[in-house]
Formats: C-alpha cells, structure tokens, sequence
C-alpha cells in the first residue's frame, strides 16, 4: 500500500461512516470497493486497527466534511 493509500484509507475511515461500518466489517472488502490494493501484510496491519477511535474523530469534526 503506499502512503497515498494509506492516506485515502484513513481519511475515508473518519468522514464515511458506512465505509467505517464496511471496514470493521470487512477490511478487504472495503479497500476493494474503493478501488485500493493492499498486500496481505497491510491488509492484517489494517484488520488491526480499532475503528470505535476513527469514529470518536470523526464525531469531533464538522459535519460538512463528512459523510452521513
């Protein structure tokens, strides 16, 4: 995955909820939709991650940068 991927992946995290709510779901399939390759070892870097936080963040930002 490379850093602009890696940024794409975040940023989507906090300002979509239903991506959000994909990628606790599923990892892989939420980097697919998006249209993002991930090796396998990124894809477990990722399934790692606690997804509750990026919501916290994204409750604390303005409602016009994200998405519903």
């Amino acid at each position: 995955m490379s850093q602009e991927a890696v940024e794409v992946f975040i940023g989507r995290i906090i300002t979509d909820e239903k991506f959000r709510k994909q990628a606790t779901k599923s990892v892989d399939q939420a980097c697919s939709t998006i249209g993002l390759k991930v090796s396998s070892q990124e894809l477990n870097f990722l399934q790692q991650l606690d997804f509750t936080l990026f919501g916290e963040v994204a409750m604390s930002i303005d409602g016009a940068i994200r998405r519903g």
